[in-house]
């Protein structure tokens, strides 16, 4: 009887498996692929694959398989009958498939949705005396003494990194009062960089951190026509073919290669070589793979329970201009004590990727416990949470509408007074010109949080009284190690397993990391930091193990800009410890207390 019954079954599941290797096929070409890959793998790996990914991964099969056989053959099987033996079938029969059919046709929204992210984005609106300006900062990074210039009637030499950041700060002022680009200087007469020796360690070192660009192949195999291609992306968010259509971007980009060139004292050899692939985050395939519809369901419960937590302790939900915030002022704070004392200072949180509250609900507890003084400020961000429930899963927020909501939020709320007024304690008389002490917030960021932070210091800097960046990935991020390492890189253990596949590979994160990522707009670069070398207005925290950025090469960027003694360097931290129970929270929460010592 058993075994009757097994054979018919599997000649009757053989449609709907196939039907759902159908709907499957680019996830499981990709998952397959990364299972069967040449990688050294660790132990930890297998058990967390085997324990909790793979069984989480299987769910929508069998539900697709359930409900399949359930609708095409075995429609009576709901009420009891067909199966051998007494299951208790009748009972959980209806709980049972009518779960397999909503996670069934989940799988089908989820296949559409991961189709639908694929299609690439439009190119940037940077302009390209933006672009050019960008590029030539890059290229100063790192080095000491800065790149010279050859003599000749139209070079405007460069002393120093603070006249470029002069420079760049002009460009970033004119375009935030909506003048003019054309009354900024193009770079353009910087042409004749003088190129430096092959064999100068500066030159290497650069040429060594950009292979990483290529997927790490050999320099010597980077012709021309790769680094355009990476340029071009970069740049533009666009191909090579796409770009050489504008005579402005074509400029730009050979003025970029040229730079290059120039840099790494490569002259490139014309041409492409095949085997050579480059990667281009906003253009090449996103790797999403699926996740059963109860797991965001229990994210979502808890994320609700974990708001609750929040009320209880008087914050309230708030939207303001399309993004909610979490919100607690205390009863009796006022405007002008959070300008004049440090116990009464407004902290605004913005989280990294992940499941939202739920996984940053130690770091906003200690906060909501340790400062009931202080106002408390959490952004809201529904499409790197896992939210699926939320009308803006699939809707990242820009740079200019978080810029806008944030500042809007911040002015509303009066944590930066608008309406203060000169006064011998808050403001002083100069030439005329009144100032005023409008206060303002203490920022605090975690990650991709990190890249809101910097939005909004280089848009409004005035409205961030002190910042606190914690695993801060808006460094250096011309180095791609971000790049590889949260979206290319295979993982190898049981924390790049789960951080690849829960978070990296989640529906709304890789549409956002992949599909929404502005290169240009994410740097940050140390001189648009206000008050970068002052201990206590500004703190990095960094750890050492950080699977995703390269710690110590942003440690060594901020350090050699001098602001040694803001950066905070744990060598056993990995990441995301800033937001887990330990020291390095404690320390953090000293800080934000304005106890930097």
């Amino acid at each position: 009887m058993w075994f009757s019954w097994l054979s018919q079954a599997v000649i009757e599941w053989i449609p709907v498996v196939l039907s759902l290797i159908l709907i499957y096929a680019p996830q499981l070409s990709t998952f397959v692929s990364f299972l069967v890959s040449s990688k050294k793998r660790t132990s930890g790996f297998y058990w967390i694959l085997g324990s909790l990914v793979g069984p989480v991964w299987l769910i929508p099969w069998v539900c697709w398989v359930w409900s399949g056989w359930a609708i095409l053959w075995r429609l009576d099987m709901i009420g009891g009958k067909g199966f051998p033996g007494d299951w208790g079938w009748a009972r959980w029969g209806r709980v049972w498939t009518g779960w397999c059919f909503l996670e069934s046709v989940f799988i089908l929204y989820h296949a559409v949705q991961a189709f639908r992210i694929q299609a690439s984005r439009p190119p940037h609106d940077l302009p390209a005396n933006q672009i050019e300006l960008l590029f030539l900062r890059i290229l100063q990074a790192g080095m000491d003494p800065l790149l010279e210039m050859e003599d000749g009637p139209d070079t405007e030499l460069i002393h120093s990194e603070n006249e470029l950041s002069e420079a760049l700060v002009d460009v970033g002022e004119t375009t935030r009062r909506g003048e003019s680009l054309e009354s900024v200087k193009s770079p353009r007469a910087l042409r004749l960089v003088r190129r430096l020796d092959t064999a100068d360690p500066r030159a290497k070192a650069f040429a060594e951190r950009l292979r990483t660009w290529f997927f790490r192949m050999p320099w010597e195999s980077i012709k021309k026509d790769n680094i355009m291609e990476w340029v071009a992306w970069s740049a533009f968010n666009s191909s090579v073919d796409q770009v050489a259509m504008d005579p402005t971007q074509k400029a730009s980009l050979e003025y970029a290669v040229d730079l290059i060139s120039r840099r790494t004292g490569t002259i490139f050899e014309e041409g492409r070589t095949n085997n050579v692939e480059v990667m281009r985050l906003t253009l090449d395939r996103v790797n999403i793979y699926h996740r059963p519809l109860v797991l965001y369901a229990l994210t979502a419960v808890i994320n609700l329970g974990c708001e609750a937590w929040c009320r209880a302790y008087g914050m309230r939900r708030n939207t303001i201009k399309g993004i909610d915030y979490m919100v607690r002022i205390p009863h009796d704070w006022t405007p002008e004590q959070g300008r004049e004392d440090k116990n009464r200072e407004p902290i605004v949180f913005l989280h990294g990727l992940g499941f939202g509250f739920l996984q940053n609900q130690i770091v906003i507890g200690r906060l909501v416990k340790r400062y009931p003084s202080h106002p408390i400020m959490i952004v809201v961000q529904p499409h790197i949470s896992m939210n699926l429930f939320n009308v803006n899963h699939l809707r990242p927020i820009s740079k200019d509408q978080f810029v806008d909501s944030l500042s809007s939020a911040i002015e509303h709320y009066r944590f930066y007074d608008l309406q203060a007024e000169v006064s011998p304690s808050t403001g002083t008389k100069t030439d005329e010109v009144e100032t005023v002490d409008r206060g303002g917030v203490v920022m605090f960021s975690h990650s991709k949080g990190t890249v809101g932070h910097s939005w909004l210091m280089k848009d409004r800097p005035e409205l961030i009284k002190r910042s606190c960046f914690a695993d801060p990935v808006v460094f250096c991020l011309w180095e791609g190690d971000v790049c590889f390492n949260f979206v290319y890189r295979e993982p190898g253990n049981a924390i790049e397993l789960l951080m690849s596949y829960f978070i990296g590979s989640e529906l709304g994160i890789a549409n956002t990391i992949s599909r929404n990522f502005n290169w240009s707009h994410n740097t940050l670069f140390f001189e648009d930091i206000p008050h970068a070398h002052d201990p206590s207005r500004t703190a990095f925290f960094l750890g050492g193990k950080d699977s995703i950025l390269d710690a110590q090469l942003v440690k060594d960027y901020l350090e050699r800009h001098g602001a040694t003694q803001c950066v905070h360097f744990t060598p056993s931290d990995s990441h995301g410890s800033a937001i887990i129970s330990g020291s390095t929270l404690t320390k953090i929460l000293k800080w934000l207390s304005g106890d930097d010592k």
